[in-house]
């Protein structure tokens, strides 16, 4: 069974892999990706011209978000939820 920050690193990886996929078409209607992509929408990462695919501020703040819970724990600061 994984462990538990194992899940946690799938999920922000999982997270930021989708987002980077769908960074180039976050805005698009659905017949446009169609039209554009074919049937199946699109497949494969769009890169800059450094060959990066890039990401949206949707991973930057789980990333923040997450620097700042393990930031909390390392620190004894309180959380509290909502």
């Amino acid at each position: 069974m994984p462990s538990l920050k194992n899940i946690i690193k799938g999920c922000i990886y999982g997270g930021a892999i989708g987002d980077a996929l769908g960074y180039t078409i976050e805005f698009d209607r659905e017949n446009e990706i169609f039209s554009k992509y074919g049937e199946n929408g699109i497949q494969k990462y769009e890169y800059n011209k450094n060959g990066e695919a890039l990401i949206s501020d949707d991973t930057q703040m789980t990333l923040f978000t997450a620097e700042a819970i393990v930031y909390a724990k390392k620190n004894n600061v309180s959380v509290r939820q909502h």
